[in-house]
């Protein structure tokens, strides 16, 4: 079993490391991918797109005022909307909406399968983890998320185990390979970054921007979407 185990995780890591590796950096050719060339020219005016060391950015050429607070809290959540937009004057900060991607050549679908097996198979060894270091009864539900699972331990002998969960946990997360979020004709797409747009913690001013930049996503998932 060991030994099985052995060669399985060999098989990742060397998978992994075939697949990051393989960063394209050439120039992105879009217009003899048609796809892309879809999404390009449907942006909304007033932004410009430029490709940078493999990495695709779409930018809206006019500044955005960015202010950072939780826009849900009390004191926000009563405001009118001109009340908001005042506040971001005052008190925002010039940035700009901008989106970027990753791009490498196109992903096989031989390759997407091998990634999702790899990943699959880590994602199960994890969940085997909690009996195997015997901490599944300390697991915290008050802390705890749909995400995440927190375990809480009150004994050394607990917060012991604890942290070999989380070390074995650790590494075999390191193994996971990232899929990509876009595949139009020729290129597989990552989404490296996004700012200035309205979210939990981020106001802006004008809002258009932000709608705007969510309609170049909508595009992306439309045209090129998993």
């Amino acid at each position: 079993m060991k030994k099985l185990l052995f060669i399985i995780i060999t098989f990742i890591i060397s998978s992994r490391f075939s697949y990051t590796q393989n960063s394209d950096t050439t120039s992105l050719h879009f217009h003899e991918d048609s796809i892309l060339n879809k999404i390009i020219t449907s942006i909304p005016k007033g932004w410009i797109v430029s490709t940078k060391n493999g990495e695709i950015i779409f930018e809206k050429t006019d500044s955005v005022l960015i202010l950072n607070e939780d826009r849900y809290n009390t004191q926000n959540i009563n405001k009118t909307k001109a009340e908001r937009i005042e506040r971001i004057k005052t008190h925002g900060i010039k940035g700009k909406s901008r989106l970027v991607l990753k791009y490498e050549n196109r992903w096989t679908y031989e390759k997407i399968l091998t990634v999702k097996n790899t990943n699959t198979y880590v994602y199960q060894e994890i969940k085997k983890l909690p009996e195997k270091y015997k901490i599944a009864n300390l697991y915290d539900k008050t802390l705890s998320s749909r995400e995440t699972a927190i375990y809480t331990g009150v004994t050394q002998k607990e917060k012991d185990q604890i942290s070999k969960y989380e070390k074995e946990k650790k590494e075999l997360l390191s193994n996971t390979i990232v899929l990509p979020n876009y595949n139009t004709e020729k290129y597989s797409f990552f989404t490296k970054s996004m700012s200035g747009y309205n979210d939990n913690t981020h106001d802006i001013y004008p809002e258009e921007a932000s709608l705007q930049l969510f309609q170049i996503l909508t595009l992306f998932i439309e045209y090129a979407g998993q």
